[in-house]
């Protein structure tokens, strides 16, 4: 590996002990320890508390959970619009393809638990300051591997400079097993990408290095680890990698081709000429610290003090054991049952001071107010004492102290889709960039039938298009592949925004409530009230299409009554018509005579089926058939039509 030098240490160890030095005189390892103790409640560690049972009122963990839960009560969209202003109809061919990327970087979103993994990243920030995002990419999948990386992890060349992409390198490290580390550095050395002998690789050692790890627990391992360093630099344009332990090199460096770091970051509050910002909780420590002494002081006082205490003289009572038992009985020495309020008595509980408590009353109120979560925003309101658009309004204004963490994570989620639409242009292969999407099945059945995809009986393509409904009625959505040609990709210029929309419980209610009124007041049917709810809405929607289409179903049936029994008048009107006609102009003839009875029984049987539709009412004929002589008279008026 070195020439004779079997110990030296390589070149990315020096740049991390370089920055970890750094670190440690900001107190950065241990405040991120203190914080997240603070965060989860452990709030006494290191203090000798005695006999006193210490008492923590955690007012740190609402405050943060409130606010990342205003941010990430919002619903973030990536939106690619096409930027290839000098090509017209490149343009606007792009326009469709951009409208596919989108839906797929959703569908990639929630199948790579993006969305996941930023509000953890929301919380890191919230808490400790900084939240960071690393992304890998999986040549084999051919797409993004998420990572979350600790803000002790991660160094930076420039510590005064938050812009990751000035950086002239950074440094990531991580914990992993020496035997994984092994493997990894023998199967490097088969694709020569490094230059280690077996000798070499047998001398990578686990190490201790664990107090710079996050987190108490992080401080001890189960099994023999070893501190991995993988380094981002900038060299000809370009980001290379490289990766070693403290005395080997795991991995030569080699070009990324990317133009920006594969990492994003968010800070929560911007710290002047710091790279890393200021969090949530540090500031909130010392009147944590406070309110939590002030309730301990006050339950030692009320032990002490609140209740009455008992007071003998041991010397005039025969059995002092029995003194503290229930229900025994004291003897006394000479003394009559008169004189025996000499012998034992109580001291009166002491007035505690309400002072205390209002002090940490006055703590913990003034604290939350001060951060901007006091009880009129995190929850602490009765929806049904005020309406619903007095409750949005204070939460919104109080919603404005936020405006700044909301523009930052916006900025930091369009950072992350900027570094996977890179990727995508840099690592997409020749054959294309697959991507999947949702399409209607009906669609992708004429699609199929256009390509010829189907192969198969004639009776088989029918069924298949029986079953394109769901149980719903609605067409189903089934997701189809696209390969987007290398070339495409390539050219492709985007501009990227994230649309956010607002998803908070009280903003669904108010919407609930505006569709509602509209409802009472008759400006939109039920139909539409029902199909303008929001998917996730408090009221079922799914049960009231259901109900929409069911009605439907019935005015359906309802109609085609109707209809049939429109057609069936029409016949019978058509027929006393003719007959009439008929028996006037040929009343003697015997072919007419067997028409007409004929015709009868026709309109016999027409009315029995007609009685069968209760639910639109009864057709009743009575038709009197006299046969004289010479002639058959039939007279319209012996017709009777009901419920028509």
């Amino acid at each position: 590996m070195y020439e004779n030098e079997n110990y030296r240490k390589t070149g990315e160890w020096a740049l991390y002990e370089k920055g970890k030095d750094f670190l440690s005189k900001k107190n950065v390892y241990e405040e991120t320890d203190k914080v997240y103790r603070f965060y989860n409640g452990d709030q006494w560690k290191g203090v000798e508390s005695g006999v006193i049972s210490p008492i923590t009122y955690n007012i740190i963990k609402p405050i943060v959970k409130y606010k990342t839960g205003v941010i990430n009560g919002n619903g973030y969209g990536v939106v690619f619009s096409p930027n290839n202003f000098e090509d017209a109809r490149f343009q606007v061919k792009m326009s469709d393809l951009c409208s596919k990327l989108n839906e797929y970087t959703s569908i990639l979103w929630e199948n790579k638990k993006i969305n996941a993994i930023s509000r953890d990243i929301l919380k890191d920030a919230c808490i400790n300051s900084e939240g960071i995002l690393y992304l890998n990419y999986d040549v084999e999948e051919n797409e993004i591997v998420p990572e979350v990386v600790n803000k002790t992890n991660i160094y930076y060349e420039n510590e005064n400079n938050s812009d990751i992409n000035d950086q002239e390198y950074i440094l990531i490290t991580t914990r992993q097993s020496v035997a994984s580390v092994k493997r990894l550095a023998r199967k490097n050395k088969e694709l020569g990408l490094n230059k280690l002998t077996e000798d070499d690789i047998q001398k990578i050692m686990s190490d201790n290095k664990t107090k710079e790890q996050a987190g108490d627990y992080a401080k001890e391992e189960l099994h023999n680890m070893v501190l991995v360093i993988s380094k981002f630099f900038k060299k000809d344009g370009h980001i290379w990698f490289k990766k070693s332990t403290e005395n080997a090199v795991i991995e030569e460096e080699r070009d990324l081709g990317l133009k920006k770091y594969p990492i994003a970051h968010f800070v929560w509050e911007e710290l002047k000429g710091s790279a890393r910002g200021m969090g949530e909780v540090i500031n909130l420590i010392p009147n944590q610290i406070e309110i939590n002494k002030t309730a301990t002081r006050r339950s030692l006082a009320v032990m002490m003090g609140a209740y009455p205490k008992l007071v003998v003289d041991s010397k005039k009572i025969s059995n002092p054991d029995s003194i503290t038992k229930v229900g025994s009985a004291i003897f006394t020495d000479n003394q009559t049952v008169d004189d025996v309020r000499k012998v034992a008595g109580y001291l009166n509980p002491a007035t505690m001071s309400p002072d205390s408590k209002s002090l940490q009353d006055e703590l913990i109120q003034n604290t939350k107010d001060l951060a901007g979560a006091g009880d009129s925003v995190t929850g602490d309101v009765n929806p049904e004492r005020a309406s619903g658009q007095a409750i949005l309004a204070v939460q919104q204004n109080s919603e404005q102290n936020l405006t700044e963490q909301l523009i930052r994570f916006k900025d930091f989620l369009e950072d992350v889709a900027g570094i996977i639409f890179e990727m995508w242009q840099v690592y997409t292969p020749k054959e294309g960039k697959r991507i999947i999407i949702k399409k209607p099945l009906s669609e992708v059945r004429k699609e199929e039938k256009r390509n010829n995809f189907i192969v198969g009986r004639d009776d088989d393509i029918e069924n298949m298009e029986e079953n394109e409904k769901d149980q719903k009625g609605e067409d189903k959505e089934i997701y189809v592949s696209r390969i987007i040609d290398k070339e495409t990709i390539e050219k492709l210029k985007v501009s990227i925004k994230i649309d956010i929309s607002p998803n908070t419980p009280f903003d669904k209610y108010a919407r609930e409530t505006a569709l509602g009124n509209m409802l009472n007041s008759g400006h939109i049917t039920f139909e539409e009230y029902a199909k303008n709810l929001p998917v996730d809405s408090v009221i079922p929607k799914e049960a009231l299409m259901n109900i929409v289409k069911e009605r439907k179903k019935e005015e359906e049936k309802i109609m085609n009554i109707q209809k049939m029994g429109e057609e069936k008048k029409a016949m019978i009107d058509t027929f006393v018509m003719d007959k009439d006609d008929s028996a006037i102009s040929d009343s003697s003839s015997s072919s007419a005579l067997n028409d007409v009875l004929l015709k009868s029984e026709n309109l016999k049987g027409m009315n029995k089926n007609m009685n069968n539709l209760g639910s639109m009412g009864n057709i009743n004929s009575n038709i009197k058939e006299k046969q004289p002589e010479s002639n058959l008279n039939l007279s319209p008026s012996k017709i009777h039509l009901n419920n028509f």
